[in-house]
């Protein structure tokens, strides 16, 4: 039992350090790559025992010293229903605070992102020791494949650069949503930006009601890439709208 109450404060610790406390930037960096991660294996953040699980995963610490000793993530499964209890409730009460902390990372998505040569350029020059660690669902996909882990890794390191050029453009719509949304007592706000199809999917749930509308993502695009703010001034506006309408029409 002694051993096991190890692994327990270990995992806090971990927690503590990467998804509660220091530097904002470390911490929202630390939320975006495990929300990025789980939402690949088509999971979500509010999955405790899933988020805890690739979450200890990803940072592949040892529960004691020397490469011998179990990872944290299986130690994870080996806890005591007490120890179950204290490390999610303390996991959840993070999470809850980073929702607040950073929207962005919870309530923006970026789907059907094009890899451009320049974000495999850049993942190619990425030093080996700033690589994203696999989780093992990326493992599997990349030993399928044929393909070095290492290689796998900067594949999905190109992935994340071409999602970031959107995702600025994204985080920016769901400011104006969420703007519009607020004088309408509106719960969430989220949006996903399907850059394939062009379009910013926004739901919005207000009182248990769930209320979805899409709009053009350059009316947002294009003013914030030329800098133009009559023109941010008028997605401003036409959002405003588009979030009146849709709050006021029948959600069936």
């Amino acid at each position: 039992m002694r051993a096991q109450t190890g692994v327990c404060e270990r995992i806090l610790q971990e927690i503590n350090a990467r998804l509660c406390s220091g530097a904002k930037q470390v911490q929202e960096d630390h939320w975006r790559t495990l929300v990025r991660s789980l939402r690949v294996g088509g999971r979500e953040p509010e999955s405790v025992a899933d988020a805890l699980a690739e979450f200890l995963s990803m940072t592949g610490g040892a529960v004691g010293r020397g490469s011998t000793t179990p990872l944290l993530h299986q130690g994870y499964h080996k806890l005591t229903p007490a120890e179950m209890n204290k490390v999610e409730q303390r996991y959840r009460e993070c999470l809850a605070a980073a929702k607040v902390e950073f929207p962005h990372v919870f309530y923006v998505q970026v789907i059907n992102a094009p890899t451009a040569p320049a974000d495999v350029w850049l993942a190619e020059r990425t030093p080996g020791g700033d690589l994203p660690r696999l989780n093992s669902e990326q493992r599997s996909t990349a030993r399928a494949r044929g393909v070095p882990e290492r290689e796998y890794a900067r594949s999905v390191v190109a992935k994340g650069f071409s999602e970031e050029r959107y995702r600025f453009h994204a985080e920016r719509c769901w400011d104006f949503v969420k703007e519009a949304a607020r004088a309408h007592s509106v719960d969430v706000v989220e949006v996903i930006y399907d850059v394939f199809s062009g379009k910013f999917y926004c739901d919005l749930r207000q009182n248990g009601r769930a209320r979805r509308f899409f709009l053009d993502a350059r009316i947002v695009s294009e003013p914030l890439e030329l800098g133009d703010r009559v023109g941010l001034e008028k997605a401003r506006d036409s959002i405003r709208f588009a979030v009146e309408q849709a709050l006021a029409s029948d959600p069936g």
